[in-house]
């Protein structure tokens, strides 16, 4: 594998973190929600290409500015 980042599109990459979602863990149980293997390949896959192109793993949050004191 190289060292060279891989580029993803916009839309790859969204495709991806779906597929992290998507066959994520059950319940913090280690099992793919989908497959109901441990390290399932889709997931690892995913994770693998968003990592390679140094890219976030899920959506950035977009948090609305709040007063010091909590209220918007």
């Amino acid at each position: 594998m190289s060292d060279e980042p891989q580029d993803l599109t916009d839309e790859q990459a969204a495709y991806y973190r779906q597929v992290l979602i998507a066959h994520g863990s059950v319940y913090g149980a280690g099992t793919c929600a989908i497959c109901g293997v441990t390290r399932c390949p889709n997931w690892v896959d995913a994770y693998d290409r968003l990592a390679a192109a140094g890219r976030q793993m899920a959506e950035p949050q977009v948090f609305e500015p709040r007063g010091h004191d909590g209220t918007p």
